[in-house]
């Protein structure tokens, strides 16, 4: 069961429905199911998240076009769900970066050069121009990893901001 964000009633979560295109070479694709975040550490080890591993499987180091189809089962223990394209050669402005939440009715809809995507019942979010600025000593490489970004995001509690905000409700 999902709370309903407008009711507070409880709802049999619809699955989200993604379609993914890779248009161009990658390394590969992963998706993290995020339940919570350790800022101290980088990439994709900031998220203590569950792995989606059949889209890692599917996309690494698969000629393109890959298109790919999948449903994301969403809980409530999540608190946003991550997916990241590696550029072939992992060069970290061409990497691909799509944030989203768990939205009954919506669908996100992001297109890069890298790939286009679309996902039912998610909505997207928009994080990149965010700067974070937690105590304690961080590399440059730390602070330029748009997946630590996002993770401070979550704890600085952007995101509850945002789905509050959305769905009309008030943050506590």
């Amino acid at each position: 069961m999902i709370n309903d964000k407008t009711t507070g009633e409880g709802l049999e979560p619809r699955p989200m429905k993604m379609s993914l295109n890779v248009k161009q070479t990658s390394s590969f694709f992963w998706l993290r199911k995020i339940r919570g975040v350790n800022i101290n550490k980088c990439c994709a080890g900031c998220f203590i998240s569950d792995k989606e591993s059949q889209l890692y499987r599917m996309t690494h180091y698969k000629p393109v076009p890959i298109v790919f189809e999948m449903d994301i089962e969403p809980a409530e223990k999540y608190v946003a769900y991550y997916l990241c394209g590696l550029s072939r050669g992992m060069v970290h402005a061409n990497n691909t970066h799509v944030a989203f939440v768990y939205a009954p009715g919506e669908v996100l809809h992001r297109e890069t050069e890298q790939m286009k995507v679309e996902i039912s019942n998610a909505r997207w979010i928009d994080f990149e121009s965010y700067v974070p600025n937690p105590p304690g000593e961080f590399t440059e490489e730390q602070r330029k990893c748009r997946n630590w970004i996002f993770a401070n995001f979550i704890k600085d509690r952007m995101l509850k901001s945002i789905i509050n905000s959305e769905f009309g409700g008030e943050e506590s």
